[in-house]
């Protein structure tokens, strides 16, 4: 599980939220026991890994309880059935994925205005964005596939052998080298410090230009510094 601003992640996404939600219906049925449902998915029952997996069946509402695991009647619709209305219903209990869909009408935007539309709603900062949104888009376009379909792909490196994508370890473009020169800007909504790259400058600069426009929007007989 990662954080984003006032939203939680999921580390996995839906469809194989569901898929292992599947294995354990049909070997334990809808209610387990923890260290059960750990044995049958052959995982540490105290691991990180364990409570990330339990955490995104939570996150998409398919699953409650703490001591005892219980499918709730939505992750029962899920595990029994292929069921369309079920899997939007799951997708919308993200609360994150709601929260977007006021402000994406259309198809998921490429990479840059991706990263602004989740600045604007989940009040993280810029350099966790950065860092966050190979992952972030995985997981929407998984869950809501009919907006990802004619989406402009994420820029990053292929993906390995094994499918498993290379940037959800190393997000495009972001720099860890404290060696490089930083840019750093504050303004009410907050404060941003990234290291020197194109690619952070390019988000920097939109931005300032997204803030010019609201700026203007809200009152375009502001005069300038310089009036």
């Amino acid at each position: 599980m990662s954080r984003l601003g006032d939203y939680d992640v999921p580390d996995i996404t839906l469809s194989e939220s569901i898929a292992l939600l599947r294995r354990v219906h049909g070997s334990l049925g809808t209610n387990a026991s923890r260290a059960g449902v750990a044995g049958l998915l052959r995982l540490n029952p105290r691991g990180g890994w364990y409570a990330s997996v339990l955490f995104a069946l939570k996150i998409w509402g398919l699953i409650d309880g703490r001591g005892f695991i219980r499918l709730t009647p939505l992750g029962v619709r899920l595990a029994t059935a292929q069921d369309a209305v079920a899997r939007q219903q799951a997708a919308f209990s993200w609360p994150l994925l709601a929260a977007l869909a006021g402000r994406i009408p259309g198809a998921l935007p490429g990479r840059s205005d991706l990263a602004l539309v989740l600045f604007e709603v989940t009040n993280a900062g810029a350099g966790r964005i950065h860092v966050s949104l190979v992952q972030v888009r995985r997981i929407l376009e998984d869950a809501w596939p009919e907006r990802a379909s004619s989406a402009q792909p994420a820029a990053g490196p292929p993906a390995a052998a094994d499918g498993t994508e290379l940037a959800a370890q190393v997000p495009p473009g972001f720099v860890a080298d404290e060696a490089l020169q930083r840019i750093d800007l504050a303004f009410s909504g907050g404060q941003i410090s990234l290291p020197e790259t194109p690619e952070n400058l390019e988000l920097i600069i939109q931005l300032i230009n997204r803030r010019l426009g609201q700026i203007r929007t809200e009152d375009p007989l502001r005069p300038s510094r310089g009036s």
